[in-house]
């Protein structure tokens, strides 16, 4: 089990020394104040190659921005198929990119 830190800010300008990204799917399976069950596809893209993967989470409740989380990798076709399960309401799809900073992974998107 891990703990989530979220932390967000807004950036003015995407830095120009990133060189890769990655494709995020992602649907909800059940989503209540105290719980959250999330199916999450990846995909690498730029310089950078990788396989695809699939991801499923179960996060707790969320306590002054910090919550437990469960996160597995399941096989990526599995994955696909869960996301088409939970419908379009539910579905996200948005690309990130991550550039190491002052000691830290800062991932942009």
């Amino acid at each position: 089990m891990g703990i989530e830190i979220e932390q967000k800010f807004i950036v003015n300008q995407i830095p120009s020394t990133i060189t890769h990204g990655f494709t995020v799917c992602q649907g909800y399976m059940l989503t209540q104040e105290d719980k959250v069950v999330r199916i999450r596809t990846i995909e690498t893209q730029g310089k950078i190659r990788g396989k695809p993967k699939g991801f499923l989470t179960v996060k707790g409740k969320t306590i002054q921005a910090r919550r437990k989380e469960f996160e597995y990798e399941i096989p990526f076709t599995d994955a696909r198929q869960m996301l088409d399960l939970s419908g379009e309401k539910a579905f996200v799809e948005k690309t990130r990119f991550p550039i190491e900073f002052k000691d830290f992974e800062w991932v942009i998107y």
